[in-house]
């Protein structure tokens, strides 16, 4: 479903949905964890809207099977450097790679990354949670596991006959199957496939079942990570689709980058075979080549001629147009890398946008850009604070557990420290030993 992005006026890049608009069926509500790198006691985020918080009121979902809450397309996590925020998209994307790969990377142990400021801990479990949205069900999945084994692990599916326990495994290696996964999970107990190192639900999925169909596809394809320093392999593997390329070129003109059209150079290069001295092998490489507005119709310039900024814009463009074409979750750490911050407002307000945004896309970033706290671009339940405690622990909360006003000027009061989650430093001359 082809995305047309086109400049308009101000900072604002808006998309045109040409194709009809599909449902809301699949959306992330809650993530949560203990004892995972900075993360000592549990610690959550959510995608749920607060009901006292008014500002975006259109931004907030109805979405089928939550009757009493309405959903976030947006959250921003701040706080200052190593305050954590960034651990929590890594919790995420480790309990998200478990849950699809724990049968074959979990043999030689779980490398989950307990909390280290506290050896108590070293030995203790760790906990992951989720709470999601698919087809108009709700499901409660999670799992407590140390370096060795999966201690417990849950799935609870929420319809509006009421919840149900589908899955329920014990310490002890006690594993219940119940509802519409019964017959499946018995047959895997049956066949002896399970292992004390091995999530259930990594089972579950590999079997016919509508029902483990749609968890699958919100794992597998519904959340995707993006980092500052990550190629942009993602981005080029879409030039096969005419239509969403054809966005990509768009998104970079419309960003005032000075780029006209990009192109995708085939690149070959001769190696020695060390397996076969009579021949050579060749590999092949793909990169972007860009053409700039007042170039000649032949020059392109390579990736290393170009700004962090547009290659970084670049990087970002396929990930957030293919959430935006598929409903899926696309999670950034930092975001406001080597971008300006009308970008940043810009692929922020394609989400937000119900327009832009009709198949529920989410974004999830990480962020120091205080520029965005304006109450124009996010909510305050959107805004989610990481500070860490005295003992090195990461505590994350909402902006919107904060008394404000309107008038309030969100971005100055955090600068001030009214919120918490900044830096706090000494006078500027004593941070390189001069006097304060």
């Amino acid at each position: 479903m082809p995305l047309h992005v086109q400049a308009s006026p101000g900072d604002r890049l808006v998309a045109r949905e040409t194709a009809s608009i599909g449902d809301l069926r699949v959306m992330l509500l809650r993530f949560a964890c203990s004892n995972f790198r900075s993360i000592k006691e549990k610690q959550e985020i959510l995608f749920t809207a607060a009901k006292h918080v008014k500002e975006h009121d259109e931004a907030a979902r109805t979405v089928d099977g939550l009757s009493k809450e309405r959903v976030l397309p947006v959250v921003a996590l701040y706080g200052a450097n190593a305050s954590g925020k960034s651990n929590m998209l890594k919790a995420l994307e480790f309990f998200q790679r478990g849950v699809l790969f724990s049968q074959f990377e979990w043999n030689s142990g779980i490398n989950r990354q307990p909390f280290l400021l506290d050896f108590a801990l070293k030995d203790q479990a760790s906990s992951f949670e989720i709470d999601f949205l698919v087809g108009g069900v709700r499901y409660h999945y999670g799992f407590v596991c140390d370096d060795k084994a999966v201690l417990e692990e849950w799935l609870i599916a929420t319809s509006k006959s009421g919840p149900r326990v589908w899955l329920h495994r014990d310490a002890e290696g006690t594993s219940q199957y119940r509802g519409k996964i019964r017959d499946q999970g018995q047959a895997i107990k049956k066949a002896g496939f399970e292992r004390e190192n091995v999530l259930a639900l990594t089972l579950l999925m590999q079997g016919k079942n509508s029902e483990m169909e749609g968890i699958h596809n919100f794992f597998s394809r519904k959340i995707d990570f993006n980092y500052p320093d990550q190629e942009s392999d993602e981005t080029l593997s879409l030039a096969y689709d005419e239509a969403i390329w054809s966005d990509v070129n768009k998104l970079l003109a419309n960003a005032d980058s000075g780029i006209e059209d990009i192109k995708i150079e085939r690149t070959t290069s001769t190696y020695f075979n060390v397996f076969d001295e009579s021949k050579n092998s060749t590999s092949y490489r793909q990169e972007p080549i860009f053409r700039h507005t007042m170039a000649k119709p032949d020059d392109y310039f390579k990736k290393n001629q170009e700004s962090h900024g547009t290659i970084r814009l670049f990087n970002l463009s396929g990930p957030a147009l293919m959430a935006l074409r598929t409903g899926s979750c696309l999670c950034i750490d930092e975001l406001d890398a080597s971008l300006h911050t009308m970008l940043s407002r810009a692929i922020i307000r394609l989400f937000m946008d119900p327009k832009t945004n009709p198949k529920g896309a989410q974004l999830l970033f990480t962020t120091h850009d205080t520029n965005l706290l304006s109450t124009d671009v996010l909510r305050r339940d959107q805004v989610w604070l990481t500070e860490k405690d005295k003992g090195g622990a990461t505590h994350c909360y909402p902006l919107s557990d904060f008394k404000t006003k309107p008038t309030d000027d969100i971005e100055a009061g955090y600068l001030a420290g009214r919120f918490g989650a900044i830096p706090f430093l000494p006078p500027w001359r004593s941070l390189i030993g001069g006097e304060g």
